[in-house]
């Protein structure tokens, strides 16, 4: 699964619900700041960015980004791979 959202907005304001807060969040659920989107965008500069994500975490916000996906290097943007079980396209 692929997300198109546009990072600059993300980074001029807060995403609408927040982090849930608790003990126990998923890595999905922890969104990032709009200072971490800023910096994410400084750091590793793109005319657009592409996140793949595996099917374990879904992609169930499309006005967020989950802190998870800045945290990595820019040759997470670079390649994506998985492997499908029977029946997956």
């Amino acid at each position: 699964m692929v997300a198109l959202i546009g990072l600059s907005a993300l980074a001029a304001e807060p995403p609408g619900e927040g982090t849930p807060s608790g003990a126990q969040t998923r890595d999905m659920e922890q969104l990032a700041t709009p200072s971490q989107v800023a910096a994410f965008i400084q750091r590793i500069k793109r005319d657009f960015y592409v996140f793949g994500e595996d099917r374990v975490n879904s992609i169930r916000r499309h006005d967020a980004l989950p802190a998870h996906w800045l945290d990595g290097s820019d040759a997470q943007l670079e390649k994506f791979s998985v492997v499908a079980g029977p029946g997956e396209k």
